[in-house]
């Protein structure tokens, strides 16, 4: 198992859409923090906030797109470092990175032939879509680390002076962590939808409108069918926890975020991993 996630991490780290994709993230989180500074500015001006969106609106209001809430104090004072960081991660812009990387990874194994070669080496097969989810996993930390010090550049640049937000350290990394398990659940699911239709550019469509929040179009259907129900679906959906909670959430909300993750990230691990088994390798 340790000798095949090596393989695999190998692999990652010597592929160049990798690191395509690391420079287009951190190039997106200079602009996004230079998008939050016009929001800012826009805000003390005018009262009004513009925020950076790319959203649409369906009859009923529901919004969907990727939406960052530029962090803002009402009396005034600088907003840190880590509440940037927070929000941007909540806006949910990784989701669409993460999805392109996990599609195009595990697409570019199957077509090279990599699995059919090594899957005789392996008789637990499952062991191979495990090691997958590893990787990914891994690749959603690297591109949060590098989305959260490139935003550091973004301070030094246009909020020189600007707070790190000390007070808020241990709150802002608890988030930090829990987004972490909430991303990697969001990407092994992606790989799960990859190993089934074997289609990169379904793959990516489907992370991409996922990621933008296109399931809120079914969650209005399911209000409009069942209009009296006590279950709010949304509480319960990988995108939805990732947008809707903050760094200083009680900690029910932040449990249930956790419990959210966990148990998709489990879930699909063993779908993908029974499958795996059961399929034949040609």
């Amino acid at each position: 198992m340790f000798n095949l996630i090596r393989m695999d991490l190998y692999r990652m780290f010597h592929t160049g859409s990798t690191w395509i994709l690391i420079g287009i993230i951190s190039l997106f989180a200079v602009f996004s923090f230079y998008m939050g500074i016009v929001d800012q500015r826009l805000m003390e001006e005018t009262g009004e906030r513009n925020q950076l969106v790319v959203k649409g609106e369906d009859e009923e209001g529901m919004q969907f797109g990727i939406m960052v809430n530029t962090p803002y104090h009402e009396d005034g004072s600088e907003a840190a470092y880590l509440e940037y960081v927070c929000a941007d991660l909540q806006s949910g812009i990784l989701l669409i990175f993460i999805s392109i990387f996990a599609v195009v990874y595990v697409n570019a194994e199957e077509k090279s032939g990599f699995v059919k070669n090594i899957a005789g080496q392996f008789p637990d097969r499952f062991w191979m879509y495990l090691s997958k989810n590893v990787v990914v996993a891994v690749f959603v930390l690297m591109a949060m680390v590098f989305y959260m010090v490139m935003q550091i550049f973004g301070v030094l640049i246009w909020r020189s002076g600007a707070p790190f937000g000390m007070d808020i350290l241990g709150e802002a990394f608890r988030y930090i962590a829990i987004q972490w398990i909430l991303m990697s659940a969001f990407a092994a699911g992606i790989v799960l939808i990859t190993m089934l239709i074997k289609s990169t550019a379904i793959g990516i469509t489907i992370g991409m409108m996922i990621s933008c929040g296109f399931s809120q179009i079914f969650l209005g259907f399911y209000y409009k069918i069942f209009q009296n129900t006590k279950l709010h679906v949304e509480e319960y959906l990988i995108s939805n926890n990732i947008k809707t909670i903050v760094y200083n959430n009680d900690m029910d909300k932040l449990w249930h975020a956790i419990l959210v993750g966990v148990v998709f990230l489990a879930v699909y691990n063993v779908i993908g991993s029974v499958v795996m088994q059961k399929r034949d390798v040609v």
